[in-house]
C-alpha cells in the first residue's frame, strides 16, 4: 500500500488506523467517510 510505503509504516497500521477513523465519523466506507469529514469541514 502506497500510504505504508510512504510513512514507513506497516499495511496493517494504515488498516487499524483507518478502521478507527471510520468509527469515528460512524461510517462503513471510504466514500461516506469523505462525505461526513466534508461536511464538518474536516477536509
Amino acid at each position: 500500500m502506497e500510504i505504508a510505503d510512504t510513512l514507513s509504516i506497516s499495511v496493517n497500521t494504515v488498516k487499524d488506523h483507518k478502521r478507527q477513523l471510520f468509527d469515528i465519523l460512524n461510517v462503513d466506507n471510504i466514500i461516506d467517510a469523505i462525505t461526513v469529514a466534508t461536511l464538518y469541514h474536516l477536509i
